[in-house]
């Protein structure tokens, strides 16, 4: 039967022996524990369909820039092949966006902001910018968000006009289109998309992806889901809150881990804080009160688990050394390589 396939398919058939192991290349996330004790494998797979989604103030589009920082900060400096993010919703905050990390010199931007604000860019448009960002080997294509992908004619059309499946072929279009296209292009898709609760049924049941992505369900390979949590505040003032993450589906790794985060305003996702609170539930990092301990070195200042603890965190990094700091981090990460 081997022979038989293979002399009319050639090089698309073989034995599952003759295939060498490796490395499943990846993304890193920026965030320690997301890449490795919940992902599993040091970051997003590449090459494949990833999706972010949650309730709104969630923070997706927060974690799709900590993810393009940290691919930037691992770019050559001579290399121009930038990720490309879509804002579908034409509703990015450039400034913001520098505060989180992003170098905007490195970043390639779809519609631009200054010529949306005069004429209508459709979705027909966006999903044809997507799919040629891929073709073009753009290593990192973010569409944000799925749901506001509409048609030109839903969107220019009188109120109450009806266009039924016309928004949901559209974004079936762009998944179906870029699931065969990312791998002979060396391309990674993350598409950003809401919760939305079932019509009629309440809060009785789970909340559950926007409709018009039901496609996702089958050729995404990571799908990864975000849930506000609780606010947290330095006296009156609120400074960010906790943000829960769990992997529903993971086609590299086992799913279903969960994480919580700390999203802090104007800086996003906390990777001190995370890499200091996955070290504690490691046992890496010995808590005692309001100080920490490392291979016998005792935080000098008070490291607390309030608002505080990621600058706190710092000051006792650079009180035990680079050497000694790099040897934290590659600690937890083993640490969560043995948990998966």
């Amino acid at each position: 039967l081997y022979d038989v396939l293979k002399k009319d398919h050639k090089d698309a058939v073989v034995l599952a022996s003759e295939i060498e192991d490796e490395q499943i290349p990846y993304i890193s996330t920026g965030l320690v524990s997301l890449d490795y004790a919940l992902l599993g494998i040091g970051g997003i797979p590449t090459r494949r369909i990833i999706s972010i989604w949650g309730k709104e103030a969630s923070g997706k589009s927060t974690l799709t820039y900590k993810i393009i920082s940290a691919y930037q900060n691992k770019m050559a400096k001579d290399d121009t092949n930038f990720p490309v993010f879509i804002d579908a919703e034409e509703a990015i905050d450039i400034n913001h966006v520098k505060l989180l990390g992003v170098d905007t010199n490195k970043l390639i931007l779809y519609p631009n902001p200054s010529v949306s604000r005069t004429s209508f860019v459709s979705g027909e448009e966006k999903v044809d910018f997507a799919l040629k960002a891929i073709e073009f080997g753009a290593p990192l294509v973010i569409v944000d968000s799925l749901a506001a992908i509409q048609t030109k004619a839903k969107a220019e059309d009188s109120p109450g006009a009806r266009h039924p499946g016309g928004g949901a072929f559209l974004q079936t279009h762009l998944i179906r289109s870029a699931s065969e296209k990312l791998r002979p292009f060396n391309s990674t898709l993350i598409v950003v998309n809401h919760g939305t609760t079932p019509f009629g049924q309440g809060g009785m049941f789970q909340i559950q992806q926007q409709k018009g992505a039901e496609i996702m369900k089958f050729l995404q390979s990571t799908e990864i889901h975000l849930s506000p949590g609780k606010q947290l505040k330095i006296g009156e003032k609120k400074v960010g809150k906790d943000v829960y993450v769990t992997i529903k589906k993971n086609k590299v790794a086992p799913p279903f881990n969960k994480h919580t985060y700390r999203l802090i305003n104007k800086v996003g996702f906390d990777a001190f804080h995370d890499l200091m609170f996955t070290g504690e539930e490691m046992g890496i990092i010995k808590r005692s009160g309001n100080s920490i301990t490392f291979d016998g070195i005792k935080s000098e200042a008070k490291v607390t688990k309030g608002p505080k603890a990621s600058s706190q965190f710092k000051q006792f990094l650079k009180q035990i050394g680079a050497d000694k700091a790099k040897e934290l981090k590659q600690a937890i990460i083993n640490k969560c390589k043995e948990s998966n």
